[in-house]
């Protein structure tokens, strides 16, 4: 069987329960044992405010994750998800409270419309905890259907973000 070349694809990690920062370090060696994982580089960890939420919830930590898979796209998806459950993840309602949740964010140049899986993610320009760290392992990151990232940074910095754990 002929191993697949390696893609470089963006993961955002987000946890806003229990030790949130210490269950992104741990989600980070999981995924970095994962076989189809040639490589991962991991940015700093972020604190925030939850967004779009109607109920008072805890602040979240993010961090983005730079990884060579040699896998496909929603092959990496279906992987992630089997990690979000290891740690405990429940979907009880739309931006519940998260022991784990991991988003693929870019997956090389691909575009990807499928009811399971949006790439690049649809909200990565709109959401300050996931381009900070996206451009810190990124700085001249290009989105493949809008263009360079960092030209969306200016518009986020009403959003409150902070580096909890630098790399």
């Amino acid at each position: 069987m002929t191993r697949r070349a390696a893609v470089l694809a963006y993961l955002g990690l987000g946890a806003n329960v229990g030790h949130a920062a210490d269950t992104l370090k741990s989600a980070t060696e999981v995924i970095r044992a994962l076989p189809s994982i040639d490589g991962l580089t991991s940015a700093s960890i972020y604190r925030s405010q939850a967004l779009e939420v109607a109920d008072k919830q805890a602040d979240y930590y993010n961090t983005v994750l730079a990884v060579q898979c040699t896998c496909t796209a929603m092959e990496l998806l279906a992987q992630t998800q089997a990690i979000e459950q290891q740690f405990g993840r429940t979907r009880p309602y739309w931006h519940a409270p998260r022991t784990l949740d991991i988003d693929l964010l870019l997956y090389g140049a691909a575009s990807v419309a499928h009811p399971l899986l949006q790439l690049p993610h649809p909200r990565l320009t709109a959401r300050r905890f996931c381009l900070e760290p996206l451009l810190e392992l990124h700085p001249d990151g290009q989105h493949p259907l809008l263009g360079r990232l960092e030209s969306y940074r200016a518009a986020l910095r009403g959003q409150e973000l902070s580096v909890y754990a630098a790399v």
